[in-house]
């Protein structure tokens, strides 16, 4: 027997130490530009591809489609390298752009790429970034992948040339893309995501201290030996810092104090001041004793 609670909303109401006991479980994307274009390729059926009007232009521009959503998952390992503000871009992002994808390469005699690459990269995905110099990014990397270059076999999509379109045609089936993306580096290169070798040394450090921070928090919770456990710690800290705090102030003290005069405009703004100040102490006293 067991309770399931649903909510996307923080309630009052439930009881933290639920929480705190229960066992969290998240669904994370794979790690690695290979291992996330497998994936995304292994959910897909040659009938998916090759059902439309133009096979061979929809499987090329659906391959640049799905490599550009694994280039926006994997550059969050580069941390501000990568983008200024991490995003969580999921495959809905990515099933609502290829049905998208489907419906213009179909109903247009010429494929219209510049459609195609605002509605990836400004509504689809754009609509979680809210950084300016992302959406720079994010459009930069959608044109070169959303584009008639990608047509041609063997058109590079990064410096190197390890990643590149392959040559697709109506008898083609999805095992040339997965033979091709197995194919391709385990660990891919900072090259392909358009930086300096040297990113390779941040992003290991990123994933170090996640895996770190990941080791801490398994640590067992209870005090061994004497030692005080972490909530024991957190406690006593949190009563220092609520012990600290000054009181607050008294408003209508300070009003007659600094009463409002049309010479003196300071003496309003201190009253304004004084409330925010007294609001600012009041949630802190709050976090303080939920800790």
């Amino acid at each position: 027997d067991f309770r399931l609670w649903l909510t996307s909303k923080p309630s009052p109401a439930f009881p933290m130490s639920v929480l705190q006991s229960g066992i969290k479980m998240n669904k994370e994307p794979p790690m690695g530009l290979r291992a996330n274009l497998r994936s995304l390729y292994l959910k897909f059926k040659d009938e998916d591809v090759w059902a439309t009007a133009k096979p061979e232009a929809f499987s090329k521009l659906l391959f640049g489609l799905c490599f550009y959503h694994a280039l926006v998952i994997e550059r969050k390992r580069f941390g501000a390298l990568g983008w200024n503000i991490p995003y969580a871009f999921n495959d809905t992002d990515l099933d609502i752009t290829v049905a998208q994808l489907r419906l213009y390469v179909d109903g247009f005699d010429d494929i219209p790429y510049s459609v195609l690459q605002l509605l990836t990269s400004t509504v689809n995905y754009g609509g979680r970034i809210t950084d300016d110099k992302d959406m720079r990014t994010s459009d930069f990397v959608v044109s070169s992948l959303l584009a008639p270059e990608v047509l041609t076999a063997g058109h590079s999509l990064s410096r190197s040339g390890i990643y590149h379109s392959i040559d697709a045609t109506r008898t083609t089936s999805l095992d040339s893309y997965m033979q091709y993306i197995d194919a391709l580096p385990l660990n891919a290169t900072p090259e392909v995501f358009g930086m300096d070798d040297n990113a390779a040394i941040t992003c290991a450090l990123n994933a170090t201290d996640k895996a770190f921070g990941i080791l801490l928090s398994l640590q067992p919770r209870t005090s061994t030996g004497g030692q005080t456990s972490r909530e024991e710690e957190s406690r006593r800290v949190a009563a220092e810092l609520e012990g600290a705090l000054p009181t607050s102030w008294d408003p209508a003290a300070v009003q007659t104090a600094f009463p409002i005069d049309y010479h003196e405009s300071f003496n309003t703004i201190l009253g304004q001041e004084v409330s925010k100040f007294n609001s600012l102490l009041d949630t802190m006293r709050g976090s303080l004793r939920q800790v």
